[in-house]
């Protein structure tokens, strides 16, 4: 990046990364990570035209959600209830907003975090008391 000018860092973690939820502090911990790594980079690097973004996507319909509750219909039986949008996002939502992080249209962001959780974080999401009989053999435990 350096020998070219600059360009763009897109770090990605998980909504887990802004929230704290029971029975998942280390899983927490390592997300909330990643906020601090994104803002010391971007600190580091902005001069030399480097920007560092982050992405905490909520539930996103990929084999780990899937996985995690056992399927397809049980990842939306537990997680709608707590998504004012009312679906589970797309992974081509989430790369299409780690693109923009990456294109020139986003020449004047760095240090940030950009939650695409279909508005669970903005209405508590957190505040739903997840279980390890919830999250299932998810590894968050």
């Amino acid at each position: 990046m350096l020998e070219k000018g600059g360009g763009a860092i897109v770090k990605t973690s998980s909504l887990f990364g802004v929230m704290g939820y029971a029975t998942t502090a280390t899983y927490c911990a390592s997300k909330w990570g990643v906020l601090g790594l994104t803002k010391s980079v971007a600190l580091e690097v902005a001069r030399k035209n480097i920007r560092v973004n982050a992405i905490w996507p909520g539930s996103t319909m990929t084999p780990l959600l899937t996985g995690t509750f056992g399927g397809e219909q049980a990842a939306r039986d537990t997680v709608l209830p707590s998504l004012p949008m009312g679906r589970i996002a797309d992974p081509m939502e989430i790369a299409r907003l780690a693109l923009f992080l990456a294109s020139d249209g986003a020449s004047f962001i760095t240090g940030e975090g950009v939650v695409i959780g279909g508005g669970g974080f903005v209405a508590g999401a957190g505040r739903r008391r997840l279980t390890s009989r919830s999250l299932g053999a998810s590894g968050f435990l």
